[in-house]
């Protein structure tokens, strides 16, 4: 009895993991484009407060849970391409879609950034936006930076 609950758990764990690992991401990725999977802002002054900053930021990536995995998309990943069949629809809309990474939206944070930090009174301050693109998974990670620089003076 032992032996038939062991390898019926261990075929229930193969097609879960069989599932699991068919739901491409990238299938959803259009060629040329990267999914966005994190975006973070970092600060070289202790006075500039990081978490107002991430207000600016336009993009969010998919949300995980315990940091690790995206469980919200993944109803969104089992779906099919054919969108007129039911199933597919249904797990569309229960899912999370993945976002797609924006460059223009990430340049529009990057100033809104910057006229924010001026107006505490960096006058001289510069954000640098940093991209990371992983291209064989089409993944990309945004990193802002705000340095204060060396003449900047809070006035």
């Amino acid at each position: 009895m032992n032996v038939r609950r062991f390898s019926s758990r261990l075929l229930g764990l193969a097609i879960a993991v069989a599932v699991v690992s068919g739901c491409s991401v990238s299938r959803f990725v259009p060629g040329g484009h990267y999914l966005l999977d994190n975006v973070s802002v970092h600060s070289d002054d202790k006075g500039v407060d990081v978490g107002v900053m991430k207000g600016y930021i336009q993009q969010h990536p998919n949300s995980k849970w315990f940091s690790v995995v995206k469980v919200p998309m993944a109803p969104y990943l089992l779906s099919g391409m054919d969108s007129t069949k039911r199933i597919n629809r249904f797990f569309r809309r229960i899912g999370q879609a993945p976002v797609i990474y924006d460059q223009k939206k990430a340049l529009a944070a990057q100033r809104n950034m910057e006229a924010a930090v001026r107006g505490m009174g960096y006058l001289h301050a510069r954000v640098d936006l940093q991209e990371k693109h992983r291209r064989q998974q089409r993944v990309t990670e945004t990193r802002v930076f705000l340095q204060r620089r060396e003449d900047a003076r809070l006035l």
